[in-house]
């Protein structure tokens, strides 16, 4: 990630996605990037940073603390119209972050989480141990 992203664009879009996502969720402690909200009755975590390169915000959806073993972890991708704004870092910074362009990023953060959700579901508990196995 671009070194030149400040607190203040984090700041913003956490407190966007806060009020997107509700209670059940809960915020990082600092808004930097990127930024991990975690869910406890589901053992979730979504993270967001943003992706100067190609100007989008990409979020990955998962177990909490859990690296992408078993390929559990899933991801989307939200490219914003950033127009009138050099990078996605100054239109994370002083762009429209209204509810209508949230909406997306909800809508993707939803979709990803029951992808997740699913593949859970077929491919069964995580195993801890693997002593034994080949």
């Amino acid at each position: 990630m671009s070194r030149t992203l400040t607190a203040l664009p984090a700041d913003r879009l956490m407190a966007v996605v806060t009020g997107i996502l509700g209670t059940p969720w809960t915020p990082p402690p600092s808004p930097e990037w990127p930024l991990v909200f975690t869910h406890e009755d589901t053992a979730r975590e979504l993270s967001f940073h943003p992706e100067p390169k190609n100007r989008r915000i990409v979020f990955h959806v998962g177990p909490a603390g859990a690296d992408n073993a078993f390929g559990r972890r899933r991801c989307a991708k939200y490219t914003p119209d950033i127009t009138g704004h050099d990078s996605i870092g100054t239109w994370l910074a002083g762009g429209d972050l209204d509810a209508d362009k949230a909406s997306r990023i909800r809508a993707l953060a939803e979709q990803t989480e029951q992808s997740a959700t699913r593949v859970d579901e077929l491919r069964g508990p995580v195993l801890t141990r693997t002593a034994g196995r080949i």
